[in-house]
């Protein structure tokens, strides 16, 4: 009977194009009839043959009824149809070769939708494969579609290991700014009591902290956050929480019933700040020194440290009245002499370095007046005192300390005619020139250099320059 069907199947193929009903249920029963047989005859070679007459559902259903998953492989990667033959896995309770040959799927877009679609599955039977194949298979899938199917899994601590070191992962490589992720985070860290998960979850908060600090934005939901640090009664986590919630005072009592005076010191002096109010800080750190000398173990020496890094919130009054009877007072005096001596000795620097910062100014300021004295701006319209052209037109002049200016070419044609150098053509050359400008800076031994804007002059030598000048000018009037 197959050998019959077979025949007519093939006729259809080679002769007819549009009967496609017929061919695909020709095909489908003659692979049921093979599948019947015990020889087990490998059916890929067969169904290459007819491969336009292949029904994806029925010849899937038939192979995997038969447990012929070789075949099912081949249909489900020639006809894309990969659902069946995953489901087929999953009720088999082969949920590692269902995720192996997810992994192997070619198409990316079908492999990402059969990840979301059955995470949950593969998260609860097989986690280890699962969370690997999210880093290496899955690395763009968006973390927010995946978030209902990690947070609805119970995992073990290993599992949930895993879990924690992927969000971690994808945490600080993408800083993303879904809160949900972050809270996820903080959840399953919140859920273990050990020390691993204990020092990721503080130096997560520590992070959060610093950024809420510095104003950066902060995307934790940090309600929600108190909520599960509450229920699993994570003390030092709830101190960081409620810091950004903007609870220091709380902060700074669950700080001290933790017995972290350091923190408490911390947490007192940012509530005073932020709140900028002397009272509130005032109370804080009556409240860290009555906490301190409550201890049986307190010295002396304890309390005038937090009255030191009180910042001026306490006195000595203070200390004073919470000295018990507990607390040895026998060191109190050279004690407080030693605070006075430090006191003292920063007085004594600071009042150096305010020294030291007048005289600096003292020097700097007479710089100033010298300098006012040797140099002269000129106004735009300021005239040549030769010959009555606008000093700024041309490009270099000459001031002297007694506040008269001139071209310097001016200068170079009156030293020119009152000189040896002196040539027949009236017209200075480029040695003159030269021998002028060295002239004119030999006047003043050295101590003026001709500018474009002004010069430096030394007052007595360049007087006498300035005498002639002006002398010849009046000689020219007369």
């Amino acid at each position: 009977m197959v050998d019959y069907l077979d025949l007519i199947l093939n006729r259809l193929h080679n002769t007819s194009k549009s009967i496609t009903a017929q061919k695909v249920l020709l095909l489908s029963w003659i692979v049921s009839l093979k599948l019947q047989k015990p020889d087990g005859e490998d059916l890929i070679g067969y169904l290459k043959i007819y491969k336009e007459s292949i029904d994806p559902d029925i010849l899937l259903h038939l192979f995997l009824s038969h447990d012929r998953e070789k075949e099912a492989i081949w249909i489900a990667n020639q006809t894309k149809q990969h659902k069946p033959l995953i489901i087929y896995y999953i009720v088999h309770e082969r949920v590692k070769s269902a995720l192996e040959y997810m992994c192997n799927i070619e198409s990316k877009e079908s492999k990402s939708e059969m990840m979301l679609k059955y995470l949950s599955v593969f998260l609860k039977h097989e986690p280890i494969g699962t969370i690997g194949a999210l880093r290496d298979e899955f690395k763009n899938l968006p973390l927010e579609n995946l978030l209902p199917a990690l947070t609805g899994v119970k995992y073990s601590y290993e599992h949930k290991q895993m879990v924690v070191n992927y969000l971690k992962d994808f945490i600080e490589s993408y800083d993303t700014e879904i809160a949900l992720v972050h809270n996820l985070y903080v959840y399953l860290l919140a859920t273990e009591s050990n020390l691993v998960f204990d020092d990721m979850l503080l130096q997560y908060l520590d992070s959060q902290e610093a950024r809420y600090r510095r104003r950066m934005p902060v995307y934790l939901y940090r309600t929600l956050a108190l909520y599960e640090c509450q229920r699993f009664n994570k003390k030092q986590a709830l101190i960081r929480i409620y810091s950004m919630l903007d609870y220091n005072e709380k902060s700074v009592m669950l700080a001290l019933e933790l017995d972290d005076l350091k923190r408490a010191k911390e947490y007192a002096n940012y509530a005073a700040a932020i709140e900028n109010d002397r009272e509130i800080g005032k109370s804080l750190w009556m409240s860290i020194l009555k906490a301190q000398s409550s201890k049986k173990e307190t010295k002396i020496e304890d309390l005038l440290d937090i009255l030191n890094a009180s910042k001026g919130y306490l006195t000595i009054n203070d200390v004073l009245q919470f000295s018990s009877s507990h607390i040895k007072l026998e060191k109190f005096e050279s004690s407080l002499s030693a605070q006075f001596t430090k006191l003292n000795e920063e007085i004594k620097s600071a009042k150096e370095e305010i020294g030291r910062l007048v005289d600096y100014t003292e020097e700097r300021r007479k710089k100033v007046v010298n300098l006012r004295k040797t140099v002269l701006f000129i106004d735009g319209s300021a005239i040549c005192e030769l010959c009555k052209e606008r000093l700024v037109e041309l490009s270099r002049l000459v001031v002297f300390p007694c506040k008269h200016s001139f071209h310097r070419d001016c200068i170079f044609e009156w030293l020119l005619i009152n000189s040896a150098c002196h040539s027949s053509t009236g017209r200075m050359t480029e040695k003159e020139k030269a021998y002028v400008e060295s002239f004119l800076k030999s006047l003043c031994a050295g101590k003026i250099a001709v500018s474009y804007t002004h010069l430096r002059a030394h007052e007595t030598s360049l007087h006498l320059v300035c005498r002639l000048l002006l002398e010849k000018k009046k000689k020219k009037k007369k």
